[in-house]
């Protein structure tokens, strides 16, 4: 599915049962909750934000996905050159056990909010070298 132009995604999946997330966000601007509580949701794929450079808000946008344990890469943000928030992006995501992406090291990464981004994502590969205004929780 191609939105139109500047839409925001915001909340569209709020607490469903989806299991995967292989859509396409070509016009999307905000991401903010699209798939927060989402329990079931098990596997994003590896390349949901290729052809997506005007997101800009991914606020909650898998925060409470307990399950979520396939298709978080390392780049999967890398196509997005905009980025203002994360916020709660993977909180309570603690089925994560690759390595997450990181957003820290961006060169826009002072200025993109990021509270509680990775909170309680303690099984990620990488989870000791996230910083800790990165994971803790505010």
């Amino acid at each position: 599915y191609d939105a139109p132009a500047n839409v925001n995604w915001e909340y569209a999946f709020f607490r469903t049962s989806i299991e995967i997330a292989n859509l396409s966000f070509i016009n999307a601007v905000s991401l903010r909750g699209i798939f927060q509580g989402c329990s079931t949701l098990k596997k994003i794929s590896s390349n949901i934000f290729e052809n997506s450079p005007s997101i800009n808000d991914l606020s909650s946008c898998f925060a409470n996905c307990s399950n979520l344990s396939e298709g978080v890469e390392e780049d999967m943000f890398d196509y997005l050159d905009n980025i203002y928030s994360v916020d709660s992006l993977f909180m309570n995501c603690s089925s994560i056990t690759s390595n997450v992406p990181r957003l820290w090291e961006r060169k826009e990464a002072e200025s993109i909010y990021h509270n509680n981004c990775f909170y309680n994502c303690i099984n990620a590969a990488n989870y000791d070298e996230i910083p800790d205004d990165w994971k803790t929780y505010k």
